[in-house]
């Protein structure tokens, strides 16, 4: 998909629904699940949403409430497109 920077520059915009589950591990020892499904998105190669940490989460995702449907794949794009600071 093609959109187009406030400037006028074209973007190549790509979304991907993914399903993933994670295993992580306390202090204690113990191990635990995290289910993550939603939305990532590409804008020029760089992938939203992106995280505030150093460490790197690699379970963000964008989740709107219409899901994986059309409108919410638009809605992900849409917020991608925001937090990148291209609309």
């Amino acid at each position: 998909m093609r959109k187009f920077a406030k400037n006028g520059l074209p973007l190549k915009v790509s979304t991907q629904w993914t399903k993933d589950v994670y295993t992580n591990q306390d202090p204690h020892g113990n191990l635990y699940h995290t289910d993550v499904e939603g939305w990532l998105v590409r804008i020029n190669g760089f992938k939203y949403p992106r995280d505030d940490f150093d460490e790197g989460d690699y379970t963000v995702r964008y989740t709107p409430r219409e899901g994986r449907t059309p409108e919410g794949r638009q809605k992900a794009i849409e917020l991608a497109l925001k937090e990148g600071g291209y609309q």
